[in-house]
């Protein structure tokens, strides 16, 4: 079957995105090329606007609109003694839809892999502890699944702290969350039990 280059130059873009195979992609860009001018237009005007008006945010490592600080971080309400630390901004995403969680969160935005050459400098970990010594944080929540990257993450954040001099407690998400899963994948009363039943990590 052959179609036309620019149709299928669409398809490959799609493909691009996480998640997505070749035959999502192939039904996508016919979904949008059969759409209305209008729907169109809209979509690529809320697509350069997120990209255009997104930032990230300078403490947290979450999406802030603009002014570099988040809506977390701006909230007077939240905990701020308490830090959750997630490897992605999906597994932030994640938690908050619990409602359950009230304090501040610290997205590292990757795991140390030395197979994939990631290291400590390769992280948003710098600034964890700088936060944590700075602004008399209690506790940090290790909430990133079991994995050889997240528990070498965990190893290494915990040295870094300790040669900081910073008392601060550390805990991680109880069992119920699969070895080598992520966050945004597992349903709400799992990371709601993960969270009230964390473990103290010394």
């Amino acid at each position: 079957m052959v179609l036309p280059k620019s149709f299928l130059a669409l398809v490959n873009e799609i493909e691009k995105l996480p998640g997505i195979g070749s035959k999502t992609a192939f039904r996508l860009a016919l979904h949008l090329l059969l759409s209305s001018d209008s729907n169109i237009s809209n979509l690529a005007k809320a697509i350069t606007d997120a990209k255009n008006n997104i930032r990230i945010c300078h403490i947290c490592g979450n999406l802030a609109e603009s002014d570099d600080l988040c809506e977390i971080c701006k909230d007077p309400r939240r905990n701020q003694s308490v830090i959750c630390v997630v490897e992605t901004i999906q597994d932030l995403v994640a938690i908050e839809r619990t409602d359950h969680y009230k304090g501040l969160y610290h997205v590292l935005g990757g795991l140390i892999s030395p197979v994939e050459n990631i290291d400590e400098n390769d992280i948003n970990l710098d600034l964890l502890i700088k936060r944590t010594k700075e602004k008399n944080i209690k506790e940090i929540i290790y909430a990133v699944p079991r994995s050889l990257e997240a528990d070498a993450t965990f190893i290494m954040m915990k040295q870094r702290l300790r040669d900081s001099n910073i008392d601060v407690k550390l805990t991680r998400f109880a069992t119920g969350l699969p070895v080598g899963g992520h966050i945004d994948y597992v349903d709400s009363i799992t990371l709601i039990q993960s969270f009230d039943n964390r473990v103290s990590v010394e």
